[in-house]
């Protein structure tokens, strides 16, 4: 876990020296240190090892073809591993590592206003569900970059060109095919409206209230039609304090607030994180919502820093600020003593530890 804390806070460091303009390669030099950190890992996180035995299955020849071999994992990731067959597990890790890294980089390079590079790069480390989770799952990150990189298909309303990336990051992961619900969702300019505001805040309450019957119906249809994920539905969360809820609904309310004096642009970035917080009451109860909600939590790496940047008061900056750190700090550290995850995580191991 001190290799990580380290790591992060050199990230935001590199990142903040970028943001007051006494490094132009700050942000850069940032990103470098995280694919270092990506790139050389070994038996880090849940599905490290079950990924390594099906590179070496798979091109040891033990499922016959790869017709057979994507029975187990989706075509484009089988693929993936037989095309790193000469070059080793080690490659395949580093060349998935560059792709992660230079699309968060370049994500916040486009929409992230200087000043907040830092806040950016906080969001993305010290958020657990990020750079933490991806470094397991890597089918979904590879979808999930994907995804940011057909925005701009997507913010142009050049459809065809979305749903072949959509159907591109399908091939890596079966639940990226639920990414063509950001079409309706930026289509319409509607973050700006008042009444807007008022129908979202009610659904945000409505599935948080009635989060346990949603949590049971939405189970019972992946049980039924996505067998494979049907594991998911055998993890249920349970709501705390509510200390959390309360957060994010204060996030919800000033992405609203900010998104008035924003760009077109903008404003469709900013409707996904609101999709993302809406969605986020019914992920507590079902894992399978919070898998397809990482699509979309993963904006507020743009989003709560443009929110933070558009807002004119001051104390309203420097609280939403100070409610983010608390936030994401009490989640990470959670992250290092849960169940499910400490055992995976604590310890960070390189390829030289082998």
């Amino acid at each position: 876990m001190e290799t990580v804390i380290f790591v992060n806070i050199l990230a935001v460091f590199f990142a903040l020296l970028d943001s007051i303009k006494l490094s132009g390669k700050g942000l850069l030099f940032s990103f470098i240190t995280l694919f270092i950190f990506l790139a050389i890992r070994f038996d880090y996180g849940n599905d490290y090892l079950m990924y390594q035995y099906f590179f070496d299955d798979l091109n040891s020849g033990k499922y016959g073809d790869l017709g057979k071999a994507g029975e187990h994992f989706e075509t484009g990731y089988t693929l993936l591993n037989f095309i790193f067959k000469y070059f080793g597990f080690e490659a395949l890790i580093m060349f998935l590592s560059i792709i992660n890294v230079a699309t968060i980089y370049k994500i916040i390079k486009t929409y992230v206003p200087r000043e907040y590079y830092w806040l950016a790069v906080f969001i993305y480390v010290f958020n657990a569900d990020f750079m933490l989770i991806h470094l397991s799952a890597l089918r979904q990150m590879t979808a999930i970059m994907i995804m940011f990189l057909s925005l701009n298909y997507l913010f142009n309303k050049k459809y065809i060109k979305y749903i072949f990336c959509v159907l591109l990051a399908y091939l890596f992961h079966t639940s990226a095919i639920f990414l063509v619900i950001l079409i309706p969702i930026t289509y319409f300019d509607w973050t700006k409206k008042t009444s807007s505001l008022i129908i979202s805040s009610i659904l945000y309450f409505s599935f948080f209230l009635l989060s346990n019957f949603f949590g049971d119906f939405i189970s019972s249809f992946v049980n039924l039609y996505l067998g494979r994920y049907s594991a998911y539905s055998d993890f249920e969360g349970e709501v705390n304090s509510g200390f959390g809820f309360l957060i994010y609904f204060i996030f919800f309310v000033f992405l609203f607030i900010s998104a008035k004096s924003m760009s077109v642009e903008q404003r469709k970035l900013m409707s996904v994180s609101i999709l993302a917080i809406i969605l986020s009451t019914l992920a507590i109860k079902v894992m399978m919502i919070f898998r397809l909600n990482m699509y979309f939590t993963i904006f507020s790496i743009v989003t709560f820093p443009l929110m933070v940047y558009h807002l004119k008061n001051r104390l309203f900056k420097i609280g939403l600020i100070a409610l983010m750190f608390i936030l994401y700090l009490y989640g990470f550290f959670g992250f290092f003593e849960s169940e499910i995850y400490s055992d995976y995580y604590k310890v960070y191991k390189t390829i030289f530890d082998k």
